[in-house]
């Protein structure tokens, strides 16, 4: 097959099916987005001069671990839906000739162009976001604060590494359900 086959059948497949992706990408850039800004201010430089502000770090780098793990769930459960959804089409695709291997390419494919939106329109969201939380933060707080705009590479990094692991879960997780059913058990699907 061509090289640019996978990538066009899951472009095609994902815009076919915008009603059950549109959802899920606007999910994955929310929890991309509040990751991040809940990571970024676990590592404000803003909030360690003032008393309690060590804690208040603290607090917000759990939250961040909190919300990967929440993430996952959620991310988890749209994805078992979005597949749900088109498990007919892909018995479609099985019984006109495309095995489970070719099937778990598209979906790899689909993975990845999801990951890629998710996270650029995540990251994009939560630093656009960032300075805006941390100065409603330090104003609940009652902390000075300054008004320069900084990106936390640190953040960026976790963020990548986070929701990439998450992708391959996700990926995996859809390959299996795919790989276990049968084609006639895929078109029956609802």
């Amino acid at each position: 097959m061509k090289l640019g086959f996978y990538p066009k059948m899951a472009a095609d497949g994902m815009h076919k099916n915008g009603k059950l992706y549109t959802p899920y990408f606007i999910t994955s850039i929310m929890m991309v987005a509040v990751y991040y800004i809940l990571n970024f201010l676990g590592f404000s430089e803003v909030l360690y001069g003032i008393p309690g502000g060590h804690t208040a770090t603290d607090l917000m780098v759990l939250g961040s671990y909190i919300m990967a793990l929440f993430g996952l769930t959620f991310l988890f459960y749209t994805q078992a839906t979005l597949i749900k959804g088109r498990k007919k089409e892909f018995g479609l695709y099985s019984i006109l000739g495309m095995n489970k291997k070719n099937i778990s390419r598209i979906i790899l494919w689909e993975t990845a162009l999801t990951w890629a939106i998710a996270l650029f329109g995540g990251l994009l969201t939560g630093i656009g976001l960032s300075k805006l939380a941390e100065l409603t933060f330090s104003r609940m707080i009652t902390a000075s604060t300054s008004y320069t705009f900084t990106v936390s590479q640190i953040s960026v990094k976790m963020t990548i590494v986070v929701f990439t692991l998450i992708f391959v879960l996700l990926y995996l997780n859809s390959v299996r359900q795919v790989r276990f059913a049968s084609p006639i058990e895929l078109v029956r699907a609802d």
